[in-house]
């Protein structure tokens, strides 16, 4: 972990990857790869996102906000 934080980056677990079939809920930290390797993931996301979820952007989630 202090090898990460080194290079600048920021470890986090995701409790809902899309692409590997595992459903979001309040508060999830969902993981898509929006890269063009997961098109599944992204097709997903893409649905969520129509569906008028109110997604916050990573940093909300690191700021201990509730």
């Amino acid at each position: 972990m202090k090898k990460i934080k080194n290079l600048g980056l920021i470890p986090i677990g995701s409790n809902a990857w899309l692409a590997k079939g595992e459903q979001p809920k309040s508060g999830s930290i969902v993981l898509i790869h929006g890269n063009g390797n997961e098109p599944a993931g992204i097709k997903i996301a893409l649905n969520l996102i129509n569906r008028n979820i109110n997604w916050l952007p990573l940093n909300y989630a690191l700021s201990g906000n509730e």
